[in-house]
Formats: C-alpha cells, structure tokens, sequence
C-alpha cells in the first residue's frame, strides 16, 4: 500500500512528557536539560526516561509500557495521516528471549477509519534480539505510516511482549547515567505541514535473500518495497527503511539500505546500515537507516529497499521476525520530501573511540563536522535525529549514542537523548541505531545539535567503532566509504 501525506493548518495533539532531572555534572560531560513542553500544531512527543521490566509476558499478548506516560491523543480535523515513531533500548537479563516493540493505535467510529485493523494487534512492531546475547540493548526504532478521518479522536500508545512466554526478563531502558535517568524511552507523531510531501510502502512479508557475493545489493521485492515520486518543487528527499533483520547462521551479517536513481553519485545508495549477526543468531535487530539528497523539480526519481550479506554467504539472511497472525514485523520505506531548511550532516568514515571512562561523552567526530542547527525568527519544534552503526572488537562492553544540544552562546552541552546499543555478547556485529530527539526551539535563539558516544564503562585500552564496511570494495585510486553516521534534523513551522 502507498501514501501520500496530506497538508494541514491546524491539528490538536497531546502528548505527555516526564521531565528529566538536571544534575551537577563535572563540566566535561554533557547535562541533562528538562523535556520541555512541545507546543506545535505538526509534532507531539511523549517520552520517559524511566527503566521499565515486563513479567509473566506469555509472548502474545500486547501490553502498554506506560499506559500514562507513553501514550498520545489525537483529534483529526480533516482526513490526514500522521507518522509514528518509537524509539526504545530492549534487552533481556536471560538469553532465548527476544522483545517485541509496538505502535498501538485505537480509536474512531465506522464508517470513519477504525483502529486496530486487527483487535489486539498493533499497526507496527519490530522484534529485538536477545536469544545469544544478554544485557545487550538494542537500539530499537519502529515507524509507520497511518491514514486518519475527520473529527474522530485517536489514541497512540507504546506497547511491548517478549516472543514465547517468559517469567520476566525484558527490559526497556539502559543505563542508568549519574543523574539516574535511563535511556529514553520515546513515541512520537508526526503531521505533515503545508510544503511537505510524504510517500511510503510497507510489507509484511519474510524474506530470505541468500548466494549473496558480499558486495552487492539486491532488491528485496520491487513490486511492493519501492517508491516512485516527483515533486513540483526542489527540496530535501529523506529516505527512510525499517527493518527487522537477523540470520540463522552465525557470521554472517546483514546491509540494508536505500538505492535512488537518479542520484548524484555512481553507488545509488542514499543510505545503508549493517545488523550484526557474527556472533548471535535468531536474534532481529531493528534496524533503521536514513538518508537524504537534494532533488529536483517535475523530476521522477525511484526509491528501493535493497539489502546484501557483508560477506560472500551461501546462506540466507532473513528480513521480518515473526509471524503474528500470519504477518510478519512490517518492513517499510518511507520517502519525506521537505522544503530545504532541513539539516543533514553526514561521515562516511569509520570513527574509533578509545580509552573510554564510561561516563564522558566525546565528540564523534571534527567539531565541525558532525553538526547541526537551526535559527527560527518564531518559535517552532524540530525532530534531531542521530543514526549510526556501533560495534566492538571486544565483547564485554557497549556502545553508547547521544544527541547533545548548545544553546545561543552557552558552551555547556546538554544531553537531550541517548541510546545504548549492545556489544556485550557479541563483537563485529553492529547495531544499526537511531536515536530521536523532540525539540522545543524558542524564537531567535541559535541551537546546535552534534552527535556524542560513550562506553558503557570504563575500558583502558578498549575501542568501539562506528561505521561498517567499507563498502563497495575498494579499487586502485577509488576512496573507502564506510556505512553513513549521520546527524539529521527536520524543522516544524520554522521560519
């Protein structure tokens, strides 16, 4: 099924935001800002930074996270649609468990559209892996696309199980940092405002692409996971694949990405991130990759969910967990056309942190590289994201990813959210994160957003990476491109 977003003027949407505390940390770590309240017509967010722990799941039932916390309500003027996003850290304290994240929607009255499709069941969900390796978080990130009527008011809510029945050995949340907060737990929902454009496919399929040679990238089905759009205007194309990957054979892992054409380079590849499968099987990783390119006007230009081993693999490696009533976890692209005060900041290389204290967040990068901002002369809302893949030569530690926030002239960083991605079982095997921010931007005020890391705690003489590959193969004279960490950000009524 394909969408084409809607613009609106004027939405209501409540969302529900638990403050985060601001501690007296030694000036070189980043501080805690409070959530601030989201005042936008286009955006609400609701996010906790509270560790959560589900007991007696028995691996069908849906239950709410945080039935208070972790929920938005929506009343719909007109008929639109509206992306939701969660964003959480899962990992099991006892391997042979994996966990399962959802997008809960309920709400409406035939003949208007109705939620849930299917009673019981949410409207997306992504399975993260925990059957080899414990205490090993998944960044995991579950996005959809949903179409809503008017005057009907909906509910969204974050909901979770494990995969077959279980005592109680999930959690949601990693951490904690020294102000005892935990990773933020998040579920955002998105409008599309006037001058956007949004286009989005899904499956519910399972796939296994094997007899791969390990450099390149296949389509994983052309008839219903590509995108073909043009737009009247120029702008940013953002181009957006979420996958549950995995594999039934150790040591082998999985490369998903985005191919476009036209584009402005050789490889066609907007984007591409690599799951980790070299030391755990069975074991999903929810995957998210992002990309943008600037487009042209009254141009058509065809988006693909493409995907490969990182080796030469006689096996198959597989996309979509599950099934739950026949379906299995939605593989989904979706593709944002936005006007061009968006900001995009990419690196192509492999980045290395040594020596970690497991406390100091530390550049990703050249202090100007890896950044961006926004300067609004009205007071508007932005979605910061940081997507990266994060992996360790040595098991025993995790890969730590924050977004921090400058504000006007202050040097002091504010560490506004953060995932932990696992490496504690497993090494080379990376972890396609994404971590998500909701920013509330006050008029005439520069921010500056730039991605940090971290161990998860102190390694003399340990290094975690970001960045996979390289990819393609390098030749004579050619450079070495390695998987895109990226630092994205979407403004909302901005001007």
């Amino acid at each position: 099924m394909r969408r084409r977003g809607f613009a609106l003027v004027a939405i209501c949407l409540i969302g529900t935001a638990v403050p985060r505390v601001d501690p007296a940390a030694a000036a070189s770590r980043a501080t805690t800002l409070p959530a601030a309240s989201i005042d936008s017509p286009y955006v609400a967010d609701a996010m906790s930074t509270s560790q959560y722990h589900l007991t007696g799941s028995d691996g069908r039932t849906w239950r709410d996270i945080d039935p208070t916390n972790l929920r938005i309500t929506f009343q719909a003027p007109v008929d639109l649609s509206v992306i939701l996003m969660a964003n959480a850290d899962l990992w099991t304290a006892n391997n042979g468990y994996n966990q399962d994240l959802g997008i809960a929607v309920s709400g409406g009255v035939a003949p208007a559209i109705v939620y849930p499709t299917i009673a019981g069941q949410p409207e997306a969900w992504k399975e993260s892996g925990g059957f080899a390796g414990t205490r090993s978080p998944n960044a995991a990130f579950a996005e959809t696309v949903i179409d809503l009527s008017a005057g009907q008011t909906y509910t969204f809510k974050l909901q979770w199980k494990t995969n077959k029945r279980d005592p109680g050995t999930i959690y949601a949340g990693a951490g904690p940092l020294l102000d005892g907060s935990f990773s933020n737990t998040r579920l955002t929902a998105q409008l599309i405002p006037p001058g956007w454009e949004v286009w989005t496919t899904e499956s519910r399929n399972q796939y296994a692409l094997s007899g791969g040679d390990g450099q390149t990238f296949q389509p994983v089905d052309p008839d219903l996971l590509t995108v073909s759009f043009s737009s009247t205007t120029s702008g940013v194309a953002f181009f957006e694949v979420n996958a549950d990957l995995w594999t039934a054979k150790a040591g082998y892992n999985q490369d998903i990405g985005v191919r476009v054409t036209p584009f402005p380079n050789t490889t066609n590849m907007a984007t591409w991130k690599e799951s980790g499968g070299f030391a755990g099987t069975f074991s999903p990783n929810a995957a998210f990759a992002q990309g943008s390119i600037p487009i042209d006007a009254n141009t058509i230009y065809t988006a693909e969910v493409v995907a490969k081993a990182n080796k030469p693999d006689p096996y198959p490696i597989e996309i979509g967990a599950g099934p739950i009533a026949g379906a299995y976890s939605p593989t989904t692209l979706t593709v944002i056309v936005a006007p061009n005060n968006v900001g995009d900041a990419v690196d192509f290389g492999q980045l290395r942190l040594d020596n970690s204290d497991g406390r100091t967040w530390q550049p990703m990068d050249l202090p100007t590289g890896l950044v961006t901002g926004v300067q609004s002369s009205v007071d508007c809302v932005v979605i910061v994201g940081a997507n990266a893949d994060l992996f360790t030569a040595s098991s025993g530690y995790n890969q730590d990813l924050g977004i921090i926030e400058t504000i006007g002239q202050d040097p002091t960083e504010h560490l506004i959210a953060w995932k932990e991605s696992g490496g504690y079982a497993g090494t080379f095997s990376p972890n396609a994160a994404y971590v998500e921010a909701v920013v509330q931007v006050s008029a005439n005020t520069l921010y500056g957003f730039r991605p940090r890391w971290k161990q998860n705690r102190q390694a003399p003489a340990n290094s975690i990476y970001a960045g996979a590959g390289p990819w393609p193969k390098p030749q004579p004279g050619m450079g070495v491109s390695y998987s895109p960490t990226r630092i994205t950000l979407k403004p909302f009524g901005c001007s």
